[in-house]
């Protein structure tokens, strides 16, 4: 028998259109809706929020992205809103901003919802207090973090939040302790439950039951409309055993292993026999599953997030937990190295992301492949990924240098749903004017500033005008002042301006990102510092100015003074300095310090 191969030439595809080089530049923090997302975006020590929003039929033209105003707090994206937590525990949510909004405009029945046991004052730490991480925001409802535990707060139509009844004003903790992967649908949430003996860990599953999405029988009923749908009303434990272990919840932490879509739930196989993304429950599109393992006319009516139902002839079903095929296709390395190879197997990418209409998953290399009703866009070398979690079969991913492109339903033309459209970023203004004409960027020790902080200020602070001298104005040398009595005398000083020791944290901090607004891990912490005005050189002798210094972070130290080792003639109370350094001068000029530049010498 011969086998004929075949060789077909395959045409290039069309160059995704790319923006000019911009300053400002999207950050690896965005979020899509339906029809709708956002992006922090950066430039030269600047930061903002930019969205936009797409047309009802996409025609593959570059779409626009607009400042707008954001909710502060730790902000995560659902279908058609921007849930935030608050200092005091509660969860917002807002509208997708639009340009020309003032403010940001409240959505949905849960603003004011507060854990159970939350104080709503006091210093915490981000352990104890509530927040909103990557996937903590389903289709109708959000189930923020706290102490490691997951707390539910929207609609309670078909038990989605956990706990039966009416919507609880104090929602309390799941006792899912310590949760470790969370997957929240349209209706429906699951969650891995760790660290623990294997009898304590495992998969629990609660909402909407209809469809097989929990992974098992759904134990409750729950009247939606006038009609009776499957439902657990509690979280409930799932046979099925993924091992989903190492995902705390802190700082900078991603998406994890479990994701939700409208009427089944995925999770990550790492690797065996079913590596990939395995799938249960019912998709519309056809991802995973057999038509012939779906009821009789289940395919009729499909229901919608808006609460209508459509035809959906392509629907598929399993009720356990079923591989997508091809999704084993990008493996990654996690494991050490030995003499440079890697020692370990290796496994899926984590670098995924699904939702009600398909699933995207990132290479390495910036390969994007996506299946369902999403097509796999063409010409983008991505970052990461983020699938729609409405109707719509949409995605949109970053780049490594700074841009972003979406594409499917309202982006791409319905005739190419692989052309990736740009986001073009509305320019960043100038950073504003440094009203300090004197900041001063040295490091205290050896601790520089910016080592570690990834956060860049201006300084707000005015530097104190020094006035000149009155012809004549001298004063006493450093040496002679030091020397004096520290009882309260006043004397004049001349000498050149310096700075004295200074202190800093060193330690963990609360500084935020200012894009994600979550606490930053200690090592990319703004650490705060102070630093001390002298007038003087000789560090044992040099003389400390009351009320006058230099304060900021790793990011920005700002003056009270410009301070260029210029020669000043300062006058004050000559006081002991109860918090000189050893081996410095044990005075100060304290009171109301007056400061004078001399006239210079006139030049030869």
């Amino acid at each position: 028998m011969t086998t004929l191969i075949v060789l077909f030439a395959l045409a290039a595809p069309d160059a995704v259109a790319v923006p000019a080089p911009s300053p400002t530049r999207a950050s690896p923090r965005y979020m899509v809706g339906e029809g709708w997302g956002c992006v922090a975006v950066v430039a030269d020590r600047q930061t903002g929020w930019e969205c936009w929003q797409t047309p009802a039929i996409g025609t593959g033209a570059p779409i626009t992205a607009a400042r707008v105003p954001w909710p502060s707090g730790s902000a995560e994206a659902g279908p058609d809103r921007i849930c935030t937590t608050t200092e005091q525990d509660e969860v917002r949510c807002f509208e997708p901003p639009r340009p020309g909004d003032k403010a940001p405009k409240p959505r949905g029945a849960t603003p004011g919802v507060r854990a159970a046991g939350a104080p709503a004052t006091g210093e915490r730490s981000y352990l104890d207090k509530s927040a909103l991480y990557p996937g903590l925001v389903g289709g109708t409802f959000a189930c923020p973090s706290r102490a490691n535990d997951i707390w539910c707060a929207g609609d309670n139509s078909f038990g989605q939040l956990g706990t039966p009844g009416t919507p609880p004003t104090k929602p309390p903790l799941l006792k899912l302790w310590i949760t470790q992967n969370v997957g929240l649908g349209t209706w429906h949430a699951c969650a891995w439950r760790g660290g623990g003996p294997p009898a304590h860990e495992g998969l629990f599953c609660w909402g909407r039951g209809d469809a097989g999405q929990l992974g098992i029988r759904a134990p409750d009923i729950c009247n939606v409309g006038g009609k009776d749908v499957a439902c657990a009303r509690a979280p409930t434990r799932v046979p099925t055993d993924f091992r989903l272990g190492g995902l705390g919840y802190a700082p900078n932490r991603g998406k994890g292993d479990l994701r939700g879509g409208d009427r089944f739930t995925c999770a990550r196989r790492k690797s065996g026999p079913s590596a990939g993304i395995a799938c249960w429950g019912a998709s519309r599109d056809g991802l995973f599953g057999s038509a012939a393992l779906c009821p009789p006319g289940f395919a009729k009516a499909w229901p919608t997030r808006r609460g209508a139902t459509i035809a959906a002839p392509r629907a598929t079903c399993s009720p356990t937990p079923v591989t997508i095929p091809g999704s084993d296709r990008f493996k990654v390395f996690r494991g050490p190295t030995l003499g440079g190879s890697h020692t370990g197997a290796p496994e899926v990418t984590d670098n995924f992301d699904v939702g009600p209409r398909g699933l995207c998953m990132v290479s390495d290399n910036g390969d994007v492949w996506c299946t369902g009703a999403l097509a796999s866009p063409r010409g983008v070398v991505a970052g990461s990924v983020i699938v729609s979690p409405g109707d719509n079969a949409s995605a949109c991913a970053d780049t490594k240098d700074g841009l972003l492109f979406c594409w499917g339903e309202g982006y791409s033309p319905p005739n190419a749903p692989d052309r990736a459209v740009a986001i073009e970023l509305e320019p960043l203004p100038p950073p504003p004017v440094n009203p300090n004409p004197g900041p001063v960027d040295t490091p205290v020790g050896s601790h520089p500033w910016g080592k570690s902080c990834s956060v860049h200020r201006a300084c707000e602070k005015v530097a104190r005008t020094i006035e000149p001298c009155a012809a004549g104005r001298k004063g006493l040398t450093v040496d002679a002042a030091a020397a004096l009595p520290a009882d309260g005398r006043v004397v004049s000083i001349e000498g050149p301006l310096g700075l004295g020791y200074g202190s800093t944290t060193l330690a963990a901090c609360s500084e935020r990102d200012p894009l994600t607004d979550k606490p930053l891990p200690v090592t990319e912490c703004c650490n705060h510092v102070r630093r001390r005005i002298v007038v003087g050189e000789d560090k044992g002798k040099r003389i400390a100015l009351e009320k006058l210094g230099c304060s900021g972070d790793e990011s920005r130290v700002c003056c009270d003074l410009v301070v260029r080792g210029q020669t000043v003639v300062v006058t004050g109370k000559l006081v002991p300095d109860e918090d000189a350094f050893p081996q410095q001068s044990r005075s100060m000029l304290a009171g109301d310090v007056k400061l004078c530049a001399p006239a210079s010498p006139p030049q030869p």
